[in-house]
Parts: structure tokens; sequence; C-alpha cells
């Protein structure tokens, strides 16, 4: 589910939204766990224009949109509420892209504050396989400097911090 929860309607700051999320979501995230075995959730916060804090949540959860205005009020929030079942990751996840783009674009934050936030048990994707076959050089300085050339030779760019790699400058002719 995409489900989109807001603050207080009396609360028109960033630093006020945050703290008041801050003690509403252990319960409103309590209430959602004893519906749902295994729930699992990731939520970007947002500070509109108009100042209202509000944040989007992707969940395993499958609750309507009245239980998240009820108990979202219950548990300290405002009465906006909207869960909407999420037809196409890719439009979830654009709509995720889109609010992380504005909360990274607003300066203010608090120290520390999380742009996103996840479950632990939230799905990681894959380690990615990387195109690049790396060895390791060891500690034979003749061959980590033959290397080093090799690359050089092929137009790499290389940077080291050990002075004994260092190629020496070619003499200026």
């Amino acid at each position: 589910m995409f489900v989109t929860l807001t603050s207080h309607e009396l609360v028109r700051s960033l630093i006020a939204g945050l703290a008041v999320w801050r003690k509403a979501w252990p319960k409103l995230s309590a209430k959602m766990r004893r519906r749902t075995d295994g729930m699992q959730y990731l939520y970007v916060p947002e500070l509109t224009k108009a100042g209202s804090f509000h944040v989007h949540l992707i969940t395993s959860c499958e609750l309507k949109t009245r239980w998240y205005k009820d108990n979202a009020r219950a548990a300290g929030l405002g009465h906006q509420a909207k869960a909407v079942v999420i037809l196409s990751g890719v439009e979830c996840g654009g709509y995720c892209t889109k609010y992380l783009t504005k909360a990274i674009a607003l300066q203010g934050w608090p120290k520390y504050t999380r742009r996103v936030n996840r479950s632990q048990g939230w799905p990681r994707p894959p380690e990615p396989k990387t195109p690049y076959d790396w060895k390791t050089l060891g500690s034979d300085v003749l061959r980590a400097r033959f290397s080093v050339s090799m690359y050089a030779q092929a137009g790499w760019t290389i940077e080291t911090s050990l002075e004994e790699l260092a190629l020496p400058q070619p003499l200026a002719t």
C-alpha cells in the first residue's frame, strides 16, 4: 500500500512536525503490526510549501484509508490520510523519488534526520555484479609499479597514496 499520513493540522513547521511524528509513529506502527504479521514499511517525510508536515509510506500492511484516518488521529497525527493499493512499483518509486528530492532540497532539517526510513525487514536489492575484475596487488612493489604503468599506458589516471608506486615523470625533450 502507498499511504500518506499528515501531521496534526495545527502543526506548521518542520521541527514541530517531526516532534509530533516521532511520538505518534511508534503508536501507529504498533497498531499496524498487530493487524498484519510481518509488516514492513519504508517512509519519506515531506514538508509542503504551506508548512504542513506529512509522510509518504510504502507498507505491506493492507489497511483501508478509514483505518488510517481513525488510528492516525488517535495516535496524535492529523485527520487527513489516504491509502492506495500499489499497482506499479515504478509509479510508487517515482513518487518516493519526487518526495525524496524535495526533502533533500529543503534546508533546515535537524541534524541526523533520516530522509528515508525503513523497517528492519525491508527487502534489500541484491548487490550489483561489477563488470571489473579487481585483483590485489599485494606487497610486491615491482609488480604494483608495473601494473600502475600498464594502466597508465592504457589511458587510465592512476592515483595512489603510496610514494613507492608513483611513476617517474618522463623528461621533457
